[in-house]
């Protein structure tokens, strides 16, 4: 029971008893229009959001090609130095051949001693060509595994 001080007691569980002489019911509906207009925020925001996903899509796309050319120019720094390593192995074994020979003419008397130091001096000098090659070609293997996120065993499959 329910006291109501305009109409007395009132049971409103009592459905044959309930009356309502006056009243009115309101509806709202509120709905954001602003969606759907062009130039609204809403739409700024969709098509700014559409426009960073366009921008990260290429940035993706760049990225690859980046690494793609890196790959390849890596690759082709690899094989470069595994073509000049035959050749400095063959200037060191002719380095070395010179100045064994030119040791021997020493200790024969037809060389100089400044002669048999300069052919060790070259001797030398094509070895630390060599070694430098060397370290030029550890270099580049190691930026194409960093390259690849790859370690030498998967790149070689050793």
């Amino acid at each position: 029971m329910i006291n109501d001080p305009f109409s007395g007691d009132i049971d409103i569980t009592d459905r044959d008893n309930w009356q309502q002489s006056t009243g009115s019911i309101t509806l709202a509906l509120s709905w954001n229009l602003d969606e759907f207009i062009p130039t609204g925020t809403g739409d700024n925001r969709r098509q700014d959001a559409t426009d960073q996903v366009k921008l990260a899509s290429l940035a993706v796309g760049q990225a690859r090609l980046a690494a793609k050319a890196e790959i390849r120019t890596l690759c082709g720094k690899i094989e470069k130095s595994t073509s000049a390593l035959d050749t400095l192995s063959k200037n060191v074994a002719s380095a070395r051949r010179a100045y064994e020979l030119t040791d021997e003419a020493y200790r024969s008397g037809a060389r100089s001693l400044l002669e048999v130091q300069d052919a060790e001096l070259q001797y030398q000098a094509a070895q630390l060509t060599l070694l430098n090659e060397k370290q030029v070609l550890n270099s580049n293997l190691l930026d194409l595994e960093t390259a690849l996120n790859a370690t030498r065993e998967d790149i070689y499959g050793k």
